[in-house]
């Protein structure tokens, strides 16, 4: 048997396969699931404002449950009135706390889902207000599922199979006629 043959006999045995092989993935409903993990991060805050003597200033924010990890990004910087603390709670509780002088920039990791308020906190001054400017931006990670049907898939490997078969008929029969000459 002649080479172009050979390879026409390969292709159509591969043709047919694929075509079972798509034919059982078409007919049996199911999916393939992989797990994703995907990045969000939102805005929570990028003001400039004052804070007055014996006053705070607060913003909230709400981690959500479906949240993997979430990290906080801080930039601070006190324009006028030298210090001011940063203070984090999550629901009552204090979980974080820094006396900021002129500026801090770093990234604080939250503890988990859930609401949160960030401070600042100048009721420790009695006559001076302070001037302050502050971005935050919570960043955190969730875990998707995506779902791919079988079915599409199935049919695409049919297609490809059929390709295959005729591909593996046109080669074969030409090598049959150039060994017939």
């Amino acid at each position: 048997m002649g080479f172009v043959r050979r390879v026409g006999v390969f292709l159509i045995v591969l043709g047919v396969l694929a075509v079972v092989a798509g034919f059982v993935l078409s007919v049996a409903p199911g999916f393939v699931e992989r797990a994703v993990t995907v990045p969000n991060s939102v805005v929570v805050l990028d003001d400039r404002f004052t804070v007055g003597p014996l006053k705070y200033s607060y913003v909230t924010f709400t981690v959500p449950e479906a949240a993997r990890s979430a990290f906080l990004d801080v930039e601070l910087t006190v324009y006028r009135g030298n210090d001011i603390d940063l203070e984090i709670y999550r629901w009552e509780s204090k979980v974080y706390e820094r006396r900021v002088s002129g500026g801090f920039t770093g990234t604080i990791t939250l503890i988990g889902p859930g609401s949160y308020e960030v401070r600042f906190d100048n009721t420790y001054s009695i006559l001076t207000s302070k001037d302050v400017g502050a971005r935050l931006v919570l960043r955190w990670s969730e875990l998707k599922v995506e779902r791919h049907e079988l079915a599409s898939q199935g049919r695409s490997l049919m297609v490809g199979g059929l390709l295959l078969t005729l591909a593996g008929a046109i080669a074969y029969t030409a090598g049959r006629t150039a060994a017939k000459a």
